[in-house]
């Protein structure tokens, strides 16, 4: 579903600009339909400057310097073949580098993503949201149509920041010292709901925690209700820290898959299966095996759903 005219991009007490919803957005939504790629750095590109390049730490000052020097030609001729119109929304986008020393290079480098192929492109409107540690929004490259989009992962309220995330979802549950630590490349330290609760990083090590005990083969000793219980504690705990990945469908699944033989009461079990049912349709609508599990973990059939 594409809800448009969903947000508008206005100044932020201490954040510049960001994206606010100017209505009710449902998870699943794309807010942002088409956004295509107007600047481009080829990974080979990247791979000729790193070889030069060898004795730098990537995450240097001094490196970061180079790369822009290097690439400001490249970008700056891409950037004059563009509309008028494009050029100045692109060089009003945030340059980590800060107002005084703006260059293309560095306004491509704070925003750019990457695409299926390990390019880097810069999409003006993807730039223009902000990162959150509970992002309820993603972006998604699509190669064929060499443009991004951007979902709404959780249900956002009208006044709600819309937030990606900037880092991996590898860096979600990491403490909260390593991603501000991460986070400060883009010049800023990031004071999400999550940043600002001193129990996040509590939560975030118990999800971690549970989910290292599902994936230890000696997790079958585990009796099945106790097994249950971890299942459902750890949803919680990714609900309430609204992390909507680093394992937060298989934590459903485990509590879909578990509830039967654990003998949940009808009504929870079809509850599960519902929220199951429904993120499969959103975002896996070509998995078929899989929703097809989805419905028989809903029709509370005696055959277990196979989710893995």
């Amino acid at each position: 579903m594409i809800q448009r005219g969903t947000y508008q991009v206005v100044p932020m007490k201490g954040k510049g600009l960001g994206a606010i919803a100017t209505t009710f957005i449902k998870q699943g939504s794309v807010i942002v339909d088409s956004d295509p790629g107007l600047l481009r750095v080829m990974i080979r590109e990247m791979q000729v400057f790193d070889q030069q390049h060898l004795d730098l730490d990537r995450r240097s000052e001094c490196y970061f310097d180079l790369r822009a020097t290097y690439f400001q030609p490249m970008l700056e001729e891409q950037l004059l073949l563009l509309p008028q119109g494009l050029q100045e929304a692109i060089m009003g986008l945030h340059d980590r580098a800060g107002e005084a020393s703006k260059s293309v290079a560095g306004i491509f480098f704070t925003n750019a993503i990457a695409t299926e192929g390990d390019d880097f492109v810069l999409c003006h409107m993807v730039g223009r949201f902000n990162s959150s540690c509970q992002q309820n929004a993603v972006y998604e490259w699509c190669d064929r149509e060499a443009s991004a989009s951007v979902r709404a992962v959780w249900d956002i309220a009208k006044g709600e920041e819309i937030c990606i995330f900037y880092g991996s979802t590898g860096d979600l549950l990491k403490p909260r010292r390593e991603r501000q630590e991460f986070l400060r490349y883009w010049g800023f330290t990031c004071a999400c709901s999550s940043c600002m609760d001193p129990l996040s990083d509590e939560r975030r090590a118990r999800i971690l925690e549970i989910k290292r005990a599902f994936e230890d083969e000696n997790v079958i000793k585990i009796p099945i209700i106790q097994r249950y219980e971890l299942a459902k504690e750890q949803l919680r705990l990714y609900q309430k820290e609204r992390v909507f990945f680093s394992g937060y469908f298989q934590a459903l699944t485990n509590c879909v898959q578990l509830s039967q033989s654990a003998h949940e009461e009808p009504q929870e079990r079809r509850h599960l299966a519902e929220l199951a049912v429904h993120h499969v349709k959103v975002f896996f609508p070509q998995n078929d095996h899989l929703l097809k599990e989805c419905h028989k973990a809903l029709g509370l059939t005696s055959a277990e759903p196979n989710l893995a």
